[in-house]
């Protein structure tokens, strides 16, 4: 009897250090395939994007997007947020602000340069417009700025119809400076009328009455003009 007890002792003795001994490398599997996941989602970002400074201006920087084959530069002080995963994808280049945050559509009150490579299911936005004077390296089969009653531009918007998959041909490219003390009329040929009865899709005019920062408008051309298609830049 007492060695059929001390049988049992030694019997358990040795299974809670097997025991112990399983779950020690299991823990360690368990770590490693963790560690490897997290080594495999950091490489994954880092093919989808990437941001480093600025080969032709030192204080900026460069944002180069891997999944949908473009690069483009932007002032080190402007922030970049970017979301794949959505029905439409944004990248949103932007000055910070921090009464709103990302993602911004182009209806946004923000400072910024945004790309929609797959476009927006929502209404254009309406308004006085004219080609644009911003020069780009790419062709669009519209390209046009929003201007307010004085003519400056307030925002700018270039189709990118031809870019091939995964891009869609709906896709664009959006800049937007903010207008101060904006007021909103609306013109029947020469003569205003109530914002009511307003209907630019029957000839009625639109019209915005504001200030912008010149100097941040100037900045987001500059933007819009480093943007190029990936094997461009290779």
């Amino acid at each position: 009897m007492k060695k059929n007890n001390w049988k049992k002792k030694i019997n358990t003795k040795i299974s809670k250090r097997l025991n112990k001994k399983i779950i020690t490398r299991l823990v360690v599997v368990l770590l490693a395939f963790l560690l490897i996941l997290y080594g495999l989602s950091i490489f994954n970002e880092e093919e989808t994007s990437f941001i480093g400074i600025s080969e032709n201006n030192p204080s900026w920087n460069t944002y180069i997007n891997y999944e949908y084959s473009f690069s483009i530069d932007f002032p080190s002080t402007w922030k970049v947020y970017e979301d794949f995963e959505t029905v439409s994808p944004t990248i949103n280049i932007y000055l910070p602000n921090k009464n709103v945050n990302p993602p911004f559509d182009h209806f946004a009150e923000i400072n910024n340069v945004s790309i929609f490579p797959k476009g927006l299911p929502t209404e254009t936005v309406i308004g006085q417009y004219e080609k644009t004077d911003v020069n780009f390296s790419f062709e669009s089969d519209r390209a046009i700025d929003y201007v307010l009653e004085n003519g400056e531009a307030w925002a700018t918007y270039i189709s990118v119809y031809d870019f091939g998959d995964p891009w869609k041909d709906w896709g664009f490219i959006w800049s937007k400076v903010i207008i101060n003390d904006i007021e909103y009329r609306c013109l029947d040929g020469d003569v205003e009328i109530e914002l009511d009865s307003c209907n630019p899709f029957e000839g009625d005019d639109f019209v915005r009455v504001g200030k912008i920062d010149q100097d941040i408008r100037e900045t987001q051309e500059e933007i819009i003009k480093t943007f190029k298609l990936l094997q461009e830049v290779i």
